[in-house]
C-alpha cells in the first residue's frame, strides 16, 4: 500500500529520495516503491533517470533495499548523533563502487541524457555517491529531521538563516499550523458556552 502524498515527495536529493521509497519502519512500510522488480524500475525512471526505463532483476532489486536501509540508518543517525553499524557503511562504499551514471547535455535541447549503457546498477552507484557526498559534503550540517513528531522524513535545510522545520511546508507545515489554529480557537469556542457568573445570578433572581 502506498501513500501517495509520500510517495510523491521528493527531498531535493537522490539519497533523501530514496530514503522515502518505502522500507522497514511504522511510517515508510505505508508506501513501499521497491515491491517488485517493475517498482523500482518505475522509480529509477521517474527518480534519477529522467524517464528511461532499465532493466531490472531480483538481485538489483534487494541491493537497492539495502542500499535504502543503509543511507537511511547513516542519515538519520547524522541527526541524532547516534552511532551506526560499520556494515551500513559498507554497504553504501560497496554500491558507490560500481561505475555511475554518465551525463551528457544535448547541444539541441540542452536537456540532460546518459551515456549508454544506462544501468539500474550505475544508477544505485550514482545515489551511493550523492549520500557520501552529502555526508562529508559542505551540507552535513544542514540535514535535519522533521520537527512533527509523527513525521521520519529528513531534508538538508538549505534555508538563508538555517531554520527550516518542516519537511515540506505543504505536508507537516500545514498540519502544524493547522494544529495551532485548533488550539488558538478552543478557548474561545470554551468561553463563548460557559455561563459568566453575573448571568448566572441573574437568572437565580428571575426565578
Amino acid at each position: 500500500m502506498r501513500d501517495a502524498q509520500l510517495a510523491s515527495l521528493a527531498m531535493g536529493r537522490p539519497a533523501l529520495d530514496l530514503m522515502w521509497t518505502g522500507g522497514l519502519t511504522r511510517m515508510r512500510s505505508y508506501y513501499e516503491r521497491f515491491d517488485s522488480a517493475q517498482g523500482l524500475a518505475g522509480w529509477l525512471a521517474e527518480a534519477v533517470l529522467d524517464g528511461e526505463v532499465v532493466a531490472v532483476d531480483q538481485r538489483v532489486l534487494q541491493a537497492a533495499r539495502d542500499l535504502r536501509e543503509a543511507v537511511f540508518d547513516i542519515i538519520r543517525a547524522r541527526t541524532v548523533g547516534s552511532r551506526v553499524d560499520p556494515q551500513r557503511f559498507a554497504t553504501v562504499n560497496r554500491v558507490a563502487a560500481e561505475p555511475p551514471l554518465i551525463p551528457r547535455v544535448d547541444p539541441a535541447t540542452a536537456r540532460r541524457s546518459w551515456v549508454a549503457p544506462v544501468t539500474a546498477v550505475a544508477a544505485l552507484s550514482t545515489i551511493a555517491r550523492d549520500a557520501i557526498d552529502l555526508l562529508t559534503g559542505p551540507d552535513a550540517d544542514r540535514v535535519r529531521e522533521c520537527a512533527n513528531p509523527d513525521c521520519e522524513l529528513v531534508f538538508v535545510d538549505t534555508s538563508p538563516p538555517g531554520q527550516r522545520r518542516w519537511c515540506a511546508m505543504r505536508r507537516c507545515g500545514n498540519i502544524a499550523k493547522t494544529r495551532a489554529y485548533r488550539r488558538r480557537a478552543r478557548p474561545a469556542r470554551n468561553s463563548a458556552v460557559e455561563p459568566t457568573s453575573g448571568a448566572s445570578d441573574g437568572d437565580s433572581t428571575a426565578k
